[in-house]
């Protein structure tokens, strides 16, 4: 019975060696993943500033883009303006000379 309990403490201590083996190597991929893990985390982090900064440039650009629809619309109105100021000035200078030839004023000098 003593040779059966030793045979069976060797397995048991060859079960221990191979389970401390084990979780050595489990210890040793775990931290290869923690490195992975951390590296990816990085990358994300990088790629997130990046797409930030493009949304940002895309949001300077339709900025930019509203300003100057809003410029345009406002020169476009500008001109009109101009126009018809300058119409209306016309249309004065006519209604002054067609008073004129029906009610003449006679200056004394």
């Amino acid at each position: 019975m003593h040779g059966i309990d030793e045979a069976k403490l060797r397995r048991l201590e060859k079960e221990s060696e191979r389970f401390t083996n084990d979780i050595e190597q489990k210890e040793t991929e775990n931290k290869l993943l923690r490195e992975q893990i951390a590296a990816i985390k990085s990358q994300i982090e990088e790629g997130k500033k990046k797409y930030d900064e493009i949304a940002k440039g895309r949001k300077t650009i339709t900025d930019q883009k509203l300003k100057m629809n809003e410029i345009m619309q406002r020169r476009k109105l500008s001109n009109c303006n101009e126009s018809r100021e300058k119409e209306i000035a016309e249309l004065r200078k006519q209604l002054k000379q067609l008073r004129m030839k029906t009610f003449p004023r006679f200056n004394p000098v």
